[in-house]
């Protein structure tokens, strides 16, 4: 009997859902548009994750306009930025960007890459949202290089206006737990000292 009902009790609290709540997926989206101009390093937040943006080259600073972070292209406009590095306060999963204001013709490729997983970008339609060819996960606080070329055409920029990416909580056990298991083990208890009784 005993056996059965640590079982039972078992079986019980992992039906209940009692072990973990269940962690649900949320997409946030950042809008790049909020970071700071011409700083060395700048963040925005956004569903509670907070993005930071840094080591911009060749300048050192960020290149911003009403379309988004920006890049350069074969003009003056959004001088000299050609890669930097993000950085999320949680793991998260890379899922699309939105470009801003393209120039007719313009061509370019995006690479963003940590450790051995990368997404190379070439579809760039203005101010569509386009999915990432590769959505791999990125770690918390580590930088996820983000590198443009500019292959030709068009006399204008890359901007990157929305960046959305999936997050999904850690499992964390329900406050309960603890008195549930500690008085299922008391039943087991008593129930195994009436045993040695009868």
């Amino acid at each position: 009997m005993t056996t059965k009902l640590g079982l039972t009790l078992a079986a019980f609290v992992s039906a209940s859902g009692f072990l973990a709540s269940n962690a649900n997926a949320a997409l946030i989206s950042f809008d790049l548009t909020q970071f700071t101009e011409n700083v060395t390093t700048t963040t925005i937040n956004s569903g509670g994750i907070t993005l930071t943006a840094s080591n911009f080259s060749p300048t050192t600073n960020t290149k911003l306009d009403s379309d988004g972070l920006c890049f350069a292209g074969s003009t003056g406009f959004c001088p000299d930025l050609v890669s930097l590095a993000l950085t999320f306060s949680d793991a998260v999963r890379l899922i699309s960007y939105q470009p801003g204001f393209l120039s007719s013709g313009s061509t370019w490729t995006m690479t963003l890459a940590q450790g051995g997983n990368s997404s190379i970008e070439t579809n760039f339609l203005d101010e569509q949202v386009t999915n990432f060819n590769n959505q791999f996960s990125v770690l918390a606080n580590q930088t996820t290089s983000v590198n443009t070329v500019h292959n030709g055409g068009g006399d204008g920029s890359l901007q990157i206006r929305y960046l959305s990416v999936e997050y999904t909580p850690a499992a964390v056990p329900e406050p309960a737990m603890p008195l549930l298991l500690s008085t299922g083990l008391g039943v087991v208890a008593l129930l195994r000292r009436r045993k040695k009784q009868a």
